[in-house]
């Protein structure tokens, strides 16, 4: 394991957070279509698909948001991508606050219908939304600022 001089954020000479946020917003966003499919079906496979879906997307985001976290740490009081780091990292908590709260309403859910998946579906809806901007406010950080490359400026102060 090659961890390099910028303080345990790079494996191999890549940076974490970047490469563990595919899983999490992958799943988590894709949950959202098997609650659609569910309700045009009517069926209790797709909840139940969707409601795995939700479970990995929150496991797989923990590792996301802790290196995630590590990078935003190292960010420097004057750096100009610092507001827009601070807004992903909201935005991204906010995402996880609505798919867990979506988690919590379907484990309670104990006969698998429309009605009953109406507010898990509409606590999902907000987090995949939420997910839409965190997600392109992750790549303004990366593009515009170079935050987690080598090009980036992350230590300035």
């Amino acid at each position: 394991m090659d961890l390099c001089k910028d303080r345990g954020r790079r494996l191999f000479g890549h940076p974490l957070h970047p490469a563990l946020v595919h899983f999490p917003v992958a799943l988590l966003s894709i949950s959202l279509l098997w609650d659609i499919t569910g309700m045009m079906v009517n069926g209790p496979f797709w909840p139940r698909m969707s409601l795995w879906c939700i479970i990995a997307g929150l496991v797989t985001a923990l590792p996301a948001a802790a290196t995630g976290m590590s990078d935003y740490v190292l960010i420097g009081n004057k750096h100009p991508g610092l507001h827009t780091a601070t807004t992903h990292m909201i935005v991204m908590f906010g995402a996880l606050s609505f798919y867990t709260a979506s988690l919590f309403f379907r484990l309670r859910i104990t006969v698998s219908s429309r009605h009953a998946m109406l507010v898990p579906i509409l606590l999902s809806l907000p987090g995949f939304v939420l997910i839409l901007i965190g997600g392109w406010l992750g790549g303004e950080l990366v593009l515009r600022y170079g935050i987690g490359t080598t090009a980036g400026r992350d230590d300035e102060e």
